[in-house]
């Protein structure tokens, strides 16, 4: 192959890449003006209780509630700018045979993008889902930021880089009944709090339950909450002590959060966010 031809491949797949690229932009756009509209429609407060937020016991902080008056919630998906991107739409077991939790619409964006309960200052607390983040926030009263764990590096990154002054305390699930493909035990729980703390020089922290968990499902730290030995004032304790390891004053952590039931008074909402420019009970520090 000559130069010349060598040259022209590689622009035919410079220009394919960029192509490629200008589609997904594209449908990442639609996608999110169909949130919007969805979003829009959805309302801040409902007479029905949420089976879900009543279930993990937490409020409905920043989401909105079906028009139809079922208890669904929607969770905005958003970037710092307050731009909703998407929809995490939550039924409740109560939901028929639709899947509980749905991203919607088909075709968002959702890498490095959140939904944030309370205001940031300077320290930000990272949870996997929506229920772990409200249990946080309403013991802490420290803003916290959800969703999955595949996205809790991106969403690390892109909050150090709005608020490069703020110490991100990863608060991981403990997946301990994980096995990987080949039967060996794994953790992606706490692999990806790890990875997001060590991307930021953050830390990591993961709930100690005060008990045998006896081979149950119990993993975060909203089951911590819920745990017969457990509780709003362990969680809050777990978290002081790993931020108190990383050399952050505990006194700094805030008043818990409102909590608002499942019926929905809503806390934080999508938009007005400004922009500024650790660990079993010892804290996991990255450095």
């Amino acid at each position: 192959m000559s130069a010349q031809q060598a040259a022209a491949m590689k622009a035919r797949h410079a220009e394919n890449v960029r192509r490629a690229k200008a589609i997904r932009a594209a449908e990442q756009e639609r996608a999110a003006q169909a949130a919007a509209r969805g979003w829009a429609k959805y309302q801040p407060v409902s007479a029905t209780p949420s089976e879900y937020l009543a279930r993990k016991g937490v409020g409905g902080h920043g989401v909105r509630y079906s028009p139809s008056g079922n208890g669904t919630i929607a969770i905005p998906i958003c970037d710092d700018t307050g731009k909703v991107w998407g929809l995490q739409i939550v039924r409740g077991r109560d939901g028929g045979k639709r899947l509980e939790k749905q991203y919607w619409p088909a075709g968002m964006n959702k890498a490095a993008h959140y939904h944030m309960l309370g205001a940031p200052g300077a320290v930000i607390l990272l949870a996997e889902g929506y229920a772990t983040a409200a249990t946080l926030f309403e013991a802490t009263g420290l803003c916290v930021v959800a969703f999955d764990a595949d996205n809790l590096m991106p969403v690390a990154q892109a909050l150090h880089k709005s608020y490069p002054k703020a110490y991100i305390l990863a608060c991981a699930d403990d997946d301990y009944l994980t096995k990987d493909p080949h039967g060996n035990p794994w953790n992606p729980g706490v692999e990806a709090a790890q990875a997001a703390a060590t991307a930021v020089r953050g830390g990591w922290v993961e709930p100690e339950f005060p008990g045998d968990r006896e081979g149950k499902k119990l993993t975060d730290f909203n089951d911590l909450q819920h745990f017969p030995l457990g509780g709003q004032a362990l969680v809050r304790a777990q978290i002081e002590m790993a931020l108190a390891a990383a050399g952050h004053d505990a006194a700094a952590v805030g008043r818990p959060g409102l909590r608002t039931g499942g019926f929905g008074r809503p806390g934080t909402q999508p938009g007005g966010r400004g922009r500024r420019k650790t660990s079993r009970r010892s804290c996991h520090a990255s450095g």
